[in-house]
């Protein structure tokens, strides 16, 4: 991806919890968003409006989101931590997931909270 000429810069773009790039790539607007988001569920919140407000101003394009929510979808997502699971933060960031419109895939091999 990162061959010179591959793809072209059209824009940056950031946020408290996000980094972004917009390019180009064979016709494609795409938009990577690289994140890591607070553990208070409050600043999870903001970040996730942001980035659903960015994603409403932006003109269309394919969105990859990914590196650090520090949440979960789905209880068995979560390995090895003696923390529990916030119920109202799972469901907001499933709504999160719904109102950008964007796939999660599952993870492959194992999980990796």
């Amino acid at each position: 991806m990162w061959m010179v000429g591959c793809c072209g810069l059209i824009s940056s773009f950031c946020g408290d919890g996000f980094l972004g790039i917009n390019v180009l790539r064979n016709s494609i607007n795409m938009y990577l968003v690289n994140i890591y988001s607070s553990c208070f569920i409050r600043k999870k919140r903001v970040l996730w409006d942001s980035l659903v407000s960015c994603k409403l101003r932006s003109p269309r394009g394919e969105w990859c989101l990914g590196e650090n929510f520090n949440v979960v979808k789905m209880e068995r997502e979560r390995k090895g931590s003696a923390l529990s699971i916030n119920r109202l933060e799972m469901d907001g960031f499933f709504g999160f997931i719904r109102s950008l419109n964007v796939v999660d895939p599952p993870p492959v091999g194992r999980n990796l909270t």
